[in-house]
């Protein structure tokens, strides 16, 4: 599987015998997964999701991105040889966070029940 959106980093994935990526789950590898718990619960931010079950699904993407393109970021400085400071409001950040957003909302709803 061919990881079209650049989002593989979020992802939970394997290599078979041929060198071929296996997705087994996506958007909840363990450290975006530990970030979304530390926002909300370590952070005391759970008032953030709202009341109603929707509210809490609609903000949870939210911060679900914020976690992906944060970790993006990170990950992107880290490879240039000089790092340049590119606040979170930065083009790049941005368009990574937006790519997130609409990959989780073309998902179909049993992919979304089984985050």
């Amino acid at each position: 599987m061919v990881d079209v959106n650049g989002l593989v980093f979020m992802h939970i994935y394997m290599f078979d015998q041929e060198g071929r990526v296996i997705m087994k789950a996506k958007f909840q590898h363990p450290f975006i997964m530990s970030n979304i718990i530390r926002f909300i619960w370590y952070g005391l931010r759970y008032g953030f999701l709202g009341e109603t079950e929707e509210e809490k699904l609609k903000n949870l993407r939210f911060v679900w991105a914020l976690a992906g393109a944060t970790t993006f970021c990170s990950l992107y400085e880290q490879s240039e040889d000089t790092v340049q400071v590119d606040h979170f409001g930065g083009m790049a950040c941005n368009q990574k966070f937006l790519s997130i957003l609409n990959a989780m909302d073309s998902l179909t709803d049993d992919k979304l029940a089984e985050l």
